[in-house]
């Protein structure tokens, strides 16, 4: 999204946790002969002086964030007022009821076929590997990992103050994302969404006494 942002004519700054996404990004620009800064930090403690951007973007962190309240505050803090939050994320069906039904007992049982094929046919180090995973001692931690609604984020958007948030569905963001949606028929799919809010004055002002008061 960083460098797609950029392409257009904006000037961005990047920001990831992890050092080695930024590589990937850097690499990236440097390819598409694109500019930007690139900071390493967290989304949810933003190094930035307030409304230092006419918009905050993110793809699809929200789902991995333990405290997502204090990132949108954060997000609306580092915007100037009247500029945009905007985030990508996904909406996930409702495996609990899919799996009761009979498509959804064969694509489990096909799954842990494939799965047991898959493990006895790895080297060790590579059933190890691909072991490795959030994990639910986690997973838990996720307020909005596995949503089937958007009704909790603007729930919590609400809550800060925001009246209107615009959410609209739109295609696969990756060419793996397009694949991924076309190449198992009997998995119920994820819808891509994109979610949008203008700051206001009395959202900013919310959001800052948000953060003030923790």
């Amino acid at each position: 999204m960083a460098v797609e942002i950029a392409r257009a004519g904006h000037r961005v700054v990047g920001l990831d946790v992890t050092p080695a996404m930024l590589q990937r990004v850097a690499s990236r620009a440097r390819a598409a002969k694109i500019d930007l800064q690139l900071v390493e930090g967290d989304a949810t403690r933003l190094p930035f002086a307030p409304q230092a951007f006419d918009a905050v973007v993110s793809r699809h962190l929200l789902w991995t964030l333990s405290d997502p309240k204090r990132a949108f505050c954060e997000w609306i803090v580092a915007t100037h007022v009247g500029g945009v939050i905007v985030w990508f994320d996904a909406l996930w069906p409702d495996w609990v009821t899919f799996g009761r039904t009979a498509s959804g007992k064969l694509y489990f049982a096909l799954s842990r076929l494939k799965a047991a094929i898959r493990r006895a046919a790895q080297r060790p180090a590579l059933r190890q590997r691909a072991a490795c995973d959030y994990g639910e001692s986690l997973t838990g931690k996720f307020p909005f990992r596995g949503l089937t609604s958007t009704t909790p984020v603007v729930d919590l958007l609400s809550c800060l103050g925001v009246g209107e948030v615009k959410l609209q569905n739109v295609p696969p963001l990756s060419l793996a994302g397009v694949i991924q949606k076309f190449g198992s028929p009997l998995r119920p799919q994820e819808t891509y969404y994109y979610g949008r809010f203008t700051v206001t004055d009395e959202v900013h002002r919310a959001a800052l006494l948000q953060l003030v008061s923790e």
